[in-house]
């Protein structure tokens, strides 16, 4: 049985080789055309643009190969076979698979709130075009068209 404190140091050291593997294989999958460009997700873009999809669903598509492994290697613990019998089988330990997993979860996590980021960016500048037309026909002071923008958001009193 594991205790806490070795449960916790084990997964801060995961977390480390999360990243680090997030970080280099990000550069390799980034494919960027320079070193300016800095589009973390420009792997699943250019999939996604191919195919006509969306970018976080060429992410589940390439998490849920690593999931059937996992899923697989635990059905075959269920089965009754050791993890050293049934790692002689796979092309890396299980923990690396596991690692993508994470991995994915948070370039998942980072698409949503790049898209979140951007739906407020948008809804910003729908306001801004909004409040404009609204001053042009003179149905918003400069004043309150100013109070509304500022920020981009309406701002709360």
């Amino acid at each position: 049985m594991m205790n806490k404190e070795t449960f916790e140091k084990e997964i801060e050291e995961l977390l480390e080789k999360c990243k680090g593997t997030l970080v280099s294989k990000g550069r390799e999958y980034q494919n960027n055309k320079s070193e300016q460009e800095t589009n973390v997700f420009n792997n699943f873009e250019r999939g996604a643009h191919r195919l006509g999809l969306e970018r976080e669903t060429i992410l589940l598509v390439y998490m849920a190969k690593h999931f059937d492994s996992v899923n697989t290697f635990i059905k075959d613990l269920q089965s009754g076979k050791s993890v050293k019998e049934i790692e002689a089988k796979l092309t890396e330990p299980i923990n690396g698979r596991i690692m993508d997993l994470i991995n994915y979860c948070l370039l998942l996590n980072s698409m949503i709130n790049d898209k979140r980021g951007r739906n407020r960016k948008d809804k910003a500048a729908k306001l801004r075009k909004l409040v404009k037309k609204k001053v042009k026909k003179k149905k918003l002071t400069d004043g309150f068209a100013a109070h509304l923008c500022a920020k981009g958001q309406p701002q709360r009193r």
